[in-house]
């Protein structure tokens, strides 16, 4: 607990963290999961950092592929018998300055990265926003309505590459509940390169390679060699963000 809490400099090293034994992400073991942007100099050069607690259900989709469809795992595929309910945290954290307005304005679009993984917010769903910002002072500039868009992209991608994140590196777990599995990483790589929608980084623009800050792990470095949006606590994606390259320190 005083190695999480204690302050330090420099690249986080990947964890998950199963916050309970019965956790689901799309039926997989979910837990937590984080992800970040930092805005090119012309746009602030601020960042947007988001941690998730993932634990709720849908039909997953990753890089627009239907993961959990081919999988044979997802919501309502039993004439409405399986529950798609659940809920998730999203903490959004920035050092742009931005007013509670704008905060508001910054967490609501949260939920558009959490969309893009597959998930319709059911009617028992909490889908939880929580934003503030690091660099609040009354007396400094603060970024207006007109400059907001570049942070709108930030968090949304944000938020969908730290649901990935929360699926990629959890494992199967055991609970009073039973077993929940977790997310069959080889099968998924297999979906991936059918739907043709790995190693975006190297045909799409903006086709600048990212750096690549991996933990020496069997799960992560097997990910990045097919191109996977990974990374935890700032790794760099190999999906081309629209939003410059991943912070490599979250706030």
């Amino acid at each position: 607990m005083l190695q999480a809490i204690t302050p330090r400099k420099g690249r986080y090293r990947p964890s998950w963290i199963a916050t309970r034994r019965d956790r689901r992400c799309y039926g997989w073991t979910g837990g937590i999961g984080t992800s970040s942007r930092r805005l090119p100099a012309s746009l602030g050069g601020y960042t947007v950092g988001v941690l998730i607690q993932s634990n709720f259900g849908g039909v997953l989709t990753i890089n627009g592929a239907p993961v959990g469809r081919e999988l044979g795992q997802y919501a309502f595929q039993r004439a409405l018998g399986q529950s798609a309910d659940g809920s998730i945290m999203m903490v959004v954290a920035t050092d742009a300055p931005l007013d509670a307005r704008n905060l508001n304005r910054l967490a609501k679009r949260a939920l558009v990265g959490l969309a893009r993984t597959g998930a319709s917010m059911t009617n028992g769903s909490g889908d939880y926003i929580i934003a503030f910002s690091t660099n609040f002072d009354p007396r400094r500039r603060l970024v207006d309505n007109n400059a907001m868009s570049p942070l709108f992209q930030a968090v949304a991608e944000s938020t969908e590459e730290a649901v990935y994140n929360s699926l990629f590196r959890a494992t199967t777990v055991e609970g009073h509940r039973g077993t929940v599995e977790a997310l069959p990483l080889e099968e998924v790589i297999a979906i991936l390169q059918r739907y043709n929608v790995l190693q975006w980084n190297q045909s799409l623009p903006p086709g600048r390679k990212r750096f690549v800050i991996g933990h020496p792990s069997t799960v992560i470095d097997f990910i990045e060699r097919h191109g996977l949006m990974t990374g935890m606590h700032g790794e760099a994606s190999k999906r081309p963000s629209c939003i410059s390259r991943r912070s490599e320190t979250d706030p």
